[in-house]
């Protein structure tokens, strides 16, 4: 459909709000607009709204929606509409850079009727397609002079010839220590906002950039390619993070938001083809803490760049809990633990709800199987009778008690890569053992060493380690035992000490290298 006219600037009565007329579902149809080059008589920012398709000429807008406190007034179709200020700043920037002649925009906040649940389920399933089709990509930073003055240099150093690569590598470095020596350190600073900016953390724009045919950022009215600042930003992210060394960089020593940084980047400029094929939980893994405005999307934005996803269907009608079980669904109910853990955190289900107290009518707890061998006592005997004790058979830690007759043991330990026993691993699921013993009312209880509280076992009986459909790892040891211990999602979270968010927040969870290859050590029954 060919775009309708452009109006000069016009005093059209806007009393009345601007309503999206239906799009035609069956045509997959998306809407376009442009911004026109002329302010209305008012004062108003205004634009062109029309229906197309995924085929047309267009570029597709990649941003932060930031907070909704702050709402502009623009003219959409002669009706007024009201934006959140960092749409209203693009568009402030846009009417003079990308309007004459005017660019056509693909703008999720106007483009897709926000009030229809209807509508945006068919866009949203429909946005891999259309960034991916779009002519180019757009990154809006918004409006900061650090990121500019980061940018600019960048710039800079990107315009010099460039003969001999590692001579070049060289001096643009000495360039850089140069420039933020005669800054007072005000280069660096201004590379740390770039790297910390909340654009990166966005989930949307995992999708929006790696699917670009071509991609651009623009901060203040500065545009530039990724191409363009990588060199002059991946070369000093050590430094940027007050690591010592610059040579290397360590992902696990960087903080979380340059690892996102440092994967956009190096996604962006160096991987070919691109986007890399990757498994749902390994996006997860390796972009940590990423935002948004709806729960939905923070699994939604991935759907179209993940290679296990496709049963996932999009719907902002249901809960997190449902959610929760979709994703873990992909696994055909068997995964590691630490996947668990690592897909409650990413979804924020910090409160799994029971059949008795459930908010959302999705139903019962999940409930997990847990095949485990149970740990056997080597005595220990030093000089001194007071300091023999008895150790772990799997990880040789000393037993706080050790019963057989009263309780079974288990060690956490060889469950997963992630249990934290040294400074090398990362710290999602605390070490110990594990108690399950017989109530006087028959039932079982398990509790963590340590702890006097006891949570109830949905059931508890000898595992068949030989038959055909167990292909769960059980962990080390050759004890010929094994028992099923079934327990909730809420139990499983307390009983392996879940961090509290401000903890993950500032060490995020991670998916064991094991698991990353479809090693499993439970599963959802």
């Amino acid at each position: 459909m060919i775009a309708p006219s452009l109006r000069e600037a016009s005093s059209t009565s806007y009393l009345t709000s601007f309503k999206h007329e239906p799009l035609n579902y069956r045509r997959g149809a998306i809407r376009l607009l442009q911004i026109l080059p002329h302010l209305s008589i008012d004062g108003h920012i205004q634009c062109e709204i029309w229906h197309d398709s995924v085929k047309a000429s267009y570029t597709c807008l990649s941003y932060v929606w930031g907070p909704d406190k702050i709402q502009r007034q623009i003219l959409v179709n002669g009706k007024i509409v009201s934006v959140r200020e960092n749409l209203y700043n693009f568009m402030r920037v846009a009417q003079s850079k990308y309007a004459n002649p005017a660019r056509t925009f693909w703008i999720d906040a106007l483009c897709i009727d926000q009030d229809s649940i209807h509508e945006k389920n068919h866009q949203v399933a429909q946005m891999g397609s259309i960034y991916a089709n779009s002519v180019e990509v757009i990154s809006w930073l918004g409006f900061n002079q650090s990121i500019g003055r980061a940018f600019a240099f960048a710039l800079e150093l990107s315009k010099e010839s460039r003969h001999e690569i590692r001579d070049s590598r060289a001096k643009q470095s000495a360039k850089w220590f140069e420039r933020n020596k005669q800054t007072n350190g005000q280069l660096k600073k201004d590379w740390l906002a770039v790297v910390e900016d909340q654009y990166w953390t966005r989930a949307w724009i995992t999708q929006e950039i790696l699917l670009a045919q071509n991609l651009n950022l623009l901060v203040n009215d500065l545009e530039v390619t990724p191409m363009q600042i990588a060199g002059c930003a991946l070369g000093r992210l050590n430094y940027i993070n007050n690591l010592e060394g610059d040579a290397s960089i360590d992902n696990m020593n960087l903080s979380p938001k340059t690892r996102v940084f440092k994967h956009y980047m190096y996604s962006i400029c160096i991987q070919t083809p691109r986007p890399y094929e990757r498994k749902l939980v390994n996006y997860f893994n390796r972009l940590p803490g990423r935002q948004s405005y709806h729960f939905h999307d923070r699994v939604y934005s991935l759907l179209p760049l993940a290679t296990d996803a496709s049963s996932i269907k999009v719907d902002y009608g249901i809960s997190r809990s449902e959610l929760l079980h979709q994703v873990i669904s992909l696994y055909k109910t068997k995964m590691c633990i630490c996947t668990w853990f690592y897909m409650a955190d990413m979804l924020d289900c910090y409160h799994i709800p029971d059949s008795k107290s459930r908010d959302d009518g999705s139903g019962a707890t999940p409930v997990f199987r847990l095949p485990m061998k149970p740990v056997h006592a080597d005595f220990v005997m030093g000089e001194n009778a007071k300091d023999w004790y008895s150790a772990c058979s799997e990880c040789t830690r000393k037993l706080s008690s050790f019963d057989a007759k009263q309780q079974t043991t288990f060690c956490i330990e060889p469950l997963c890569d992630n249990v934290q026993r040294g400074r090398w691993y990362a710290h999602n699921i605390q070490g110990g053992h594990l108690y399950v013993y017989k109530t006087k009312v028959g039932n079982y209880e398990i509790k963590r060493e340590g702890d006097t509280t006891a949570y109830e076992v949905v059931n508890f009986q000898p595992g068949t380690p030989n038959s055909p459909s167990t292909d769960i790892e059980l962990g080390w040891g050759s004890s010929p035992e094994l028992y099923d211990v079934f327990l909730t999602g809420d139990v499983l979270m307390k009983l392996f000490m879940y961090p509290e968010q401000k903890l993950r927040k500032a060490v995020p969870l991670s998916v064991c290298i094991r698991a990353q290859g479809d090693a499993a050590n439970m599963e959802l029954c």
